[in-house]
Formats: structure tokens, sequence, C-alpha cells
């Protein structure tokens, strides 16, 4: 009996800052510190599926290394893409970051904690070639810094409220 083993390569990123792509606390506008509690993580999406992203590892606290350059850091070290990302070929990629009081991203901006997302940008990845490259840089290729803040209410929430109040106010009349 003969059994078909399939293997595929996938790329690779670093998933790493640095001072010139710092996550900044929108309360005091200042680089993210230890005492902040955020974490982020690298989210993936095939070139063929924009808006399919999906959490690659673990997530990373941001934090403060030794040097206050070196505020609002993260560094989750070398991440693989899933199999639809050959090594060499290009992705979308997105850094999200929250509130670590919360499980995980969706679960902060749905309980009105801090969160903040670089936005996607395209990165061709790493691990092509024999030997293989090394893993592809965020910084550089398209990663920005970015603001974790306490979402701002809706523009209709304000509303709703706005004619809740209104009503009660017209009750008491």
């Amino acid at each position: 009996m003969l059994t078909a083993l399939g293997v595929y390569a996938q790329g690779t990123v670093n998933f790493a800052n640095n001072s010139s792509t710092q996550v900044i606390d929108g309360d005091d506008g200042m680089p993210v510190t230890n005492a902040d509690g955020i974490l982020a993580a690298l989210y993936w999406a095939p070139l063929s599926a924009p808006s399919s992203f999906s959490q690659l590892g673990a997530a990373a606290q941001v934090q403060a290394i030794t040097v206050p350059s070196f505020l609002g850091i993260y560094n989750g070290g070398a991440r693989t893409t899933g199999n639809e990302t050959a090594p060499g070929e290009a992705a979308w990629f997105e850094v999200k970051a929250w509130d670590m009081a919360y499980a995980n991203y969706d679960e902060a901006l749905a309980g009105g904690g801090k969160t903040g997302t670089s936005g996607a940008f395209m990165v061709t990845t790493g691990g092509a070639g024999t030997p293989a490259s090394t893993p592809a840089n965020l910084v550089g290729n398209g990663l920005q810094g970015f603001v974790v803040a306490v979402p701002e209410p809706s523009v209709v929430a304000l509303g709703l409220l706005g004619a809740g109040a209104l009503l009660l106010l017209r009750r008491r009349k």
C-alpha cells in the first residue's frame, strides 16, 4: 500500500516593530509601556482573499525594552503563513493590539477596551530558496505605527441615546 504525502512550504515574516513604528497610547499620546498591558498579534491573509485574516501564532506583549527610545515595541519572532502563501510570495498582513484584560482583539473591541490596528499592508515573504531566505521584516515593508485607544461611541449610538433622553423628558411633562 502506498501513501501520498504532501508537503507545503509557507512564507515567513519577522513579527516585530521598531522605534519608527511604535504603538502609541491614545490616553497620553506616548508610546505604550509594560504598565499599559497591551498585547499585539499578527494577522495574515492570502492575496486571493484579502479580507480573510487569520491570527498567526500567539500575541506578544507591547513593552518597553530598557532604552526609552524602545517604548511601544513588540517582538513576536518569526511567523509562518498559511499554505496559500508560498515562500517568496506576497501576502496581506495586519497588526492588531488590545488591552490584555481581554482574551483577544474582537473581545476588547466589543467590550470597549483599548484597541488599535496598523491597517493592512502587503509583504513579500521570506523562506524561498536553498538555503531558505530569512523571514521578511514588516518594518520597511509597509508596517506603520498606530494608536491604541478606547473606541469612540458611534454616531448612531449617540443618536439613539439622545432620542431616548428626549422621550424621557417628554414623558415627564
